[in-house]
Parts: structure tokens; C-alpha cells; sequence
């Protein structure tokens, strides 16, 4: 009897990450399995074996000895989602004041659209 093949779809269902490893190198990272929505829009194969194709090793750039690994997810501390709000809020409001955008978030106080002409 034949095993199903497993997707990136499925280890996301099931809250798994993917490691992907290079035998070249013997370097491998994890890589959260949302991508899958990113495979599905571009009509590629979303089963591991067919989805390591489309990775290449960032220190060797070997593409034909990387291997996808079904890998678990650290579980979320209880204190995650406001860190990970605040993390968001203090790098916006940290590019704003550095970079002068001020305005960016909210064009609607300001007439920058009038001056484009």
C-alpha cells in the first residue's frame, strides 16, 4: 500500500513547520508552512518532495541536495500576541520619526494627494 504524500497544506493543518535542509552543506532552517497559500497561487506541486525543488541553500546555493522535513512549531507563550503588537507598534512609530512619515499612516489629515499634479 502506497503512504499519501504529505503537503504543505497539511503540516500547516496540523500546526508543523517544514525544515528544510542541504546535505551539501549540512545546513538547514525552519520555514513557517504558510508559504503554502504562495505555492497554491502559483499552481505549483505542494507535496515536499515536489516543493523542494523550488528551494535553493542560501550559504551554498545548491538546489538539487536540499530536503523538506515535516518539523514541529514552538508553542506560543501567553504572552506572544502583545509582544508581538507592541514589537509592531514600536517599529512603525520607530520608522515614522526617523524616516519623517509622519503623514504615512493617515493621508486623510493631510492634503499630500492635492500637491501630486
Amino acid at each position: 500500500m502506497l503512504r499519501e504524500s504529505i503537503t504543505l497544506k497539511d503540516l500547516d493543518d496540523r500546526r508543523q513547520d517544514v525544515r528544510a535542509w542541504c546535505f551539501r552543506c549540512a545546513r538547514g532552517a525552519v520555514i513557517d508552512t504558510i508559504m503554502w497559500q504562495r505555492f497554491e497561487a502559483r499552481g505549483w506541486p505542494q507535496d515536499l518532495q515536489a516543493a523542494a525543488a523550488r528551494f535553493t541553500c542560501s550559504a551554498c546555493g545548491s538546489a538539487d541536495q536540499v530536503a523538506l522535513y515535516p518539523a514541529r512549531r514552538p508553542p506560543l507563550s501567553h504572552d506572544e500576541p502583545e509582544r508581538l503588537v507592541a514589537r509592531y507598534f514600536f517599529t512603525v512609530r520607530g520608522m515614522r520619526k526617523r524616516d519623517g512619515l509622519a503623514g504615512v499612516c493617515f493621508p486623510h489629515r493631510f492634503d499630500w494627494w492635492r500637491r501630486r499634479r
